[in-house]
């Protein structure tokens, strides 16, 4: 989509789960070897998960494994997850677990479906499983139920196919139709990409190379304040809730330092889990958290919330809300929630789960505060497309203008770290304007 001759384009990178330091970025790696747990790792539960170089975790390769442990007379349950858009593959790991008892167990699963669980006392073993093209969500979930002995569970050498580039674009004005005019945001599964320069980027026009363009980083240097509202109704499977609990994990994880954020769910009431904070930590946790919020859908009542959570705060207000239903059991109106989101100066960004759902009232709340409507088929989609409503919400940005002609093919290329994003459109230009004839009247007779 064009408007008056200027291209706008947000380019989302979602390439790895792992840390980039080699030409080998494409690839899902643990990267335990950095000694500790990486911002793409979900660390949660009642027990947390540590890498470790001891003697007594003798990994598999390298010097560090990932490693948790209970103690007897304790239930608990300590959970490792990370999210991942694949190009379909194998991914594979290694694993053992130390104990006595088989009420402690190892549960690895894709998308909360498990795929192999392991118990008692087991050497390093190798495990494979299939991963289709998508995002998933990968969990390695340490239950200790055991009164009579501690347990303890490791996991190594993570590794899985190349990663998907996803590329997003959207458009707005420009003031010269003779010049295009990009504005273009760049993130992995960390979160946005600053410090590129102009080696990063290539322009063609018409795959002719262009190095006659301008190039600056505007940035965006507000804080910003998030209230990720969540659908707990009891048309929502299990599997679904851990899905979109992981997803609101992820987005935690890529909060800057001066970013807040508050846990809120719902169904036929709403229940606010973590107060807004900068503590990623505590909010992780809150994420998790089963609420008892009954099983009808006062989707309204649950975005009233997150926005009077985040009226008063300094910086961008963002509420981002997911159902997977219609509303059917708020006190709030549809009116009132996008009056008070207008008011407030803040914007709703609306997710729809399956087909069952209110696109039209979900995409009249987006459009009336500023805000984005998407509709995702599963929710272990829920990750990645919550990864880039991060980046639209409120991430640096840079803008590319060079100038072109009518009806030009804009390709732009964006290059770290050994990956690339790539979008071409065409680009309208100027109106061509029909040709101007002198006319000569005779008036002679």
């Amino acid at each position: 989509m064009f408007i008056n001759g200027m291209i706008r384009l947000l380019i989302v990178m979602s390439l790895t789960i792992g840390v980039f330091h080699s030409t080998v970025a494409y690839a899902l790696t643990d990267n335990f070897e950095s000694g500790s747990l990486e911002d793409n790792w979900i660390n949660a539960g009642s027990r947390f998960w540590s890498v470790s170089s001891a003697t007594s975790v003798d990994p598999i390769q390298g010097n560090f494994a990932a490693v948790t442990r209970t103690q007897a007379g304790e239930n608990t349950v300590a959970v490792l997850q990370s999210a991942t858009d694949t190009r379909g593959g194998t991914v594979t790991f290694f694993a053992r677990t130390e104990s006595q008892s088989s009420l402690n167990e190892l549960v690895f699963s894709i998308d909360g479906v498990v795929q192999t669980s392991i118990s008692g006392t087991t050497p390093w073993t190798r495990y494979q499983f299939q991963l289709t093209p998508g995002a998933h969500i990968l969990s390695w979930v340490y239950e200790g139920d055991s009164f009579f002995s501690d347990g303890a569970a490791f996991v190594d050498n993570i590794s899985g196919p190349q990663q998907n580039l996803a590329i997003f674009n959207n458009v707005s004005e420009g003031e010269n139709c003779a010049i295009a005019e990009s504005s273009l945001t760049v993130s992995d599964f960390l979160g946005p990409i600053e410090g590129l320069t102009r080696s990063n980027f290539r322009v063609f026009v018409n795959d002719e190379r262009r190095t006659d363009f301008d190039l600056e980083f505007v940035g965006n240097g507000n804080a910003l304040n998030t209230a990720l509202v969540m659908d707990y109704s009891g048309s929502l499977s299990r599997i679904d809730e851990n899905n979109a609990e992981s997803a609101a994990a992820q987005f935690v994880n890529q909060m800057d330092s001066n970013d807040r954020s508050t846990i809120i769910k719902f169904a036929s009431r709403v229940e606010r889990t973590q107060a807004l904070t900068a503590n990623r930590s505590a909010l992780i946790q809150a994420a998790f958290r089963e609420p008892d919020v009954g099983s009808l859908t006062a989707f309204y009542d649950g975005v009233l919330r997150g926005i009077q959570d985040i009226d008063e705060t300094t910086g961008d207000r963002v509420v981002i809300a997911y159902t997977d239903g219609f509303e059917n059991n708020s006190f709030a109106s549809l009116q009132q929630i996008i009056t008070s989101a207008v008011n407030n100066d803040v914007r709703v960004f609306t997710v729809g789960l399956g087909s069952f759902i209110d696109e039209d009232e979900l995409r009249l709340i987006a459009s009336s505060t500023g805000g984005q409507f998407v509709q995702v088929e599963q929710s272990a989609s829920l990750a990645s497309l919550y990864q880039t409503l991060r980046s639209e919400a409120g991430s640096g940005q840079y803008e590319i203008s060079l100038e072109s002609f009518p009806n030009a093919e804009i390709r732009i290329e964006v290059t770290t770290s050994g990956r690339t994003a790539t979008v071409t459109r065409e680009f309208r230009g100027c109106p061509v304007l029909p040709p101007i004839y002198e006319v000569i009247f005779d008036d002679e007779e």
